[in-house]
């Protein structure tokens, strides 16, 4: 294993359950000091941040859900899988866990996420990471539909990240098609994005990072996101594909940690 990663990928402690009124959520919540929120992409989950959390919750805490339908979170009957959808269930855990303020890191599908939730109540939210982000207009995968079929796979530029606790786990959570399932009913259902219809670019500073080799959502697509935030810093990564914060997570956390240590608003600090 390269040593750019730590050895264990053994499932993190500090995991538990939140029941809802839109279903139940799991997720890891650990460390102590400012609120940073960890939102993934489709067909992943919590763990998909195991390189990272365990650097960051020593100078944050840090909250990392399984978005409805994937990991181990639960749907009621009446969610809709929509970015708005996803979006409430966010807003209606962060007040459950006392969060006012947070960072926010969001990764694939979860940047399209990142951006309606910020939108929709922009006081809660500080500074931005967005990794291989979805554009909030064309959220889904069907925009490259071979690399999608095996997003497992072709996440990854380095497939030595897909090692034997990765894949167990995927399993697990794909049991009798269960994730497949949620990828196909959010890509259905946001398959026509939300349109800005010339709404202001946002204000909050944001750091994009983009593997140089994702397969998913390739570097070029970096440029429907840029002229939709007005603070922002970009950040390629070489040798690295969809899931670069998995493949160089040395790299990608040492540029968060100095991103998310710069200047806060004081009259706005992260509680």
């Amino acid at each position: 294993m390269p040593l750019d990663r730590p050895i264990s990928s053994a499932h993190l402690p500090g995991c538990k359950y939140h029941t809802l009124e839109h279903g139940r959520i799991h997720l890891q919540d650990r460390g102590t000091g400012p609120n940073l929120l960890c939102l993934h992409g489709m067909g992943t989950s919590h763990y998909s941040w195991r390189y990272n959390t365990p650097f960051f919750e020593k100078n944050f805490r840090v909250i990392a859900p399984d978005l409805p339908g994937y990991g181990f979170s639960e749907t009621g009957s009446e969610f809709g899988y929509h970015i708005d959808d996803y979006v409430q269930i966010i807003l209606e855990l962060l007040k459950e866990l006392g969060v006012k303020r947070t960072h926010l890191i969001a990764h694939s599908f979860g940047g399209a996420i990142a951006e309606r939730l910020i939108r929709f109540q922009p006081d809660i939210i500080d500074r931005v990471v967005l990794v291989g982000a979805a554009d909030l207009e064309q959220p889904t995968l069907d925009h490259n539909p071979e690399m999608s079929k095996n997003p497992l796979l072709n996440s990854y530029y380095d497939k030595s990240v897909i090692d034997f606790p990765l894949i167990q786990l995927s399993k697990l959570f794909n049991k009798n098609g269960r994730t497949l399932e949620t990828s196909r009913k959010v890509s259905k259902v946001n398959h026509s994005g939300i349109k800005r219809n010339g709404a202001p670019s946002l204000a909050n500073p944001v750091l994009i990072i983009w593997g140089r080799n994702d397969l998913i959502i390739p570097l070029d697509r970096s440029n429907r996101l840029l002229n939709h935030w007005k603070n922002q810093d970009m950040v390629v990564l070489d040798g690295a594909g969809h899931a670069c914060h998995e493949e160089k997570p040395t790299v990608f956390n040492r540029l968060v940690e100095g991103f998310l240590s710069e200047q806060t608003d004081p009259a706005n600090p992260v509680q």
